[in-house]
């Protein structure tokens, strides 16, 4: 769970891991003692002349601007009645490659419809979830990738690996001369569970996930901004056995998961970070509407519904 982040940083304050933000300060020297945050940026006062690695030329005193910056995104992702995307769905027995969405009030299903898959082979993804317009999903080979998504369309494959940052992985960090130590940083257990995920979804600074042949739904602090991942992971499970899951979301305070058995929809009332014993309900499924929800990853459209009716 090693980031790289030399000698400055910037944490999440809903998780406290650390933000994508990540201007580096090479040589460390002794620190930087002195943080200024004003209405026009942040000052940093150290004992070193460079932000960057050699790459600024600040002795002594450094100014961050807020001009040209960025706003951190919400965490949203999706709220319903919308159209529920099944990534890589159940077929004849199988995890197909494809990609199909159903209008969803949170308790009807209806107008099912075919879309566009980005050319991924979703057959092979290990749970999904959506977050401000960016799917996040896990691999068979145990990587971790994310794409932009308004609904319709795909955006370009992204790598999701933080720990390993190329600007300053190659770069010494000073200490353990003998050994030569750089910035390298190392994956959270996580990325070895990544193969066997059968559903993800994100709430309120959380990624929670349920893994083949465990009972437990798990969850870690990820940060939407950079997507690290906590290093330790922790299990809520509301009384239910996760046992039988094959993709889930969250919206509204519902946690929606499909049964890997029998194709059918639950809900289940998910608040203060957890399941509620007692309220697991079926909603939907093959023999209410018509609608088998067994998928790799399921995800809520970023934007308002606009399949068929």
């Amino acid at each position: 769970g090693a980031v790289p982040r030399p000698g400055i940083g910037a944490l999440d304050p809903l998780t406290g891991l650390p933000l994508r933000w990540n201007p580096g300060r090479n040589p460390r020297g002794e620190g930087a003692w002195a943080l200024l945050a004003t209405p026009a940026g942040l000052w940093v006062g150290s004992d070193t002349s460079y932000i960057g690695n050699f790459r600024y030329l600040r002795p002594r005193i450094a100014f961050f601007p807020l001009a040209g910056g960025y706003t951190l995104p919400p965490g949203s992702t999706g709220a319903l009645p919308n159209d529920v995307f099944s990534l890589g769905k159940l077929v004849a027995g199988s995890y197909s490659d494809t990609v199909s969405g159903v209008n969803f009030t949170g308790t009807t299903a209806s107008g099912s419809f075919a879309a566009g898959s980005g050319g991924v082979s979703w057959g092979s993804a290990r749970g999904a979830v959506q977050i401000d317009g960016t799917v996040l999903y896990g691999w068979s080979d145990g990587t971790l990738h994310a794409r932009t998504f308004d609904g319709t369309t795909w955006g370009a494959d992204q790598l999701i690996d933080p720990y390993n940052d190329p600007l300053w992985s190659t770069v010494k960090t000073g200490s353990h001369v003998s050994i030569g130590e750089t910035y390298r940083g190392a994956q959270p257990s996580f990325y070895a569970e990544i193969s066997s995920l059968t559903s993800m979804f994100y709430a309120n600074g959380r990624l929670y996930y349920t893994r083949a042949g465990s009972t437990h739904l798990y969850y870690r602090a990820l940060s939407p901004d950079s997507y690290i991942i906590e290093a330790s992971e922790s299990s809520s499970d509301g009384g239910l056995n996760w046992s039988s899951v094959a993709g889930a979301f969250q919206a509204g305070g519902v946690l929606y998961w499909a049964s890997s058995l029998d194709g059918t929809l639950h809900a289940v009332t998910f608040s203060n970070g957890a399941p509620v014993a007692g309220t697991d309900r079926v909603v939907s499924g093959p023999a209410i509407d018509g609608v088998d929800w067994r998928a790799r990853g399921l995800v809520i459209s970023p934007r308002p519904a606009h399949g068929p009716n």
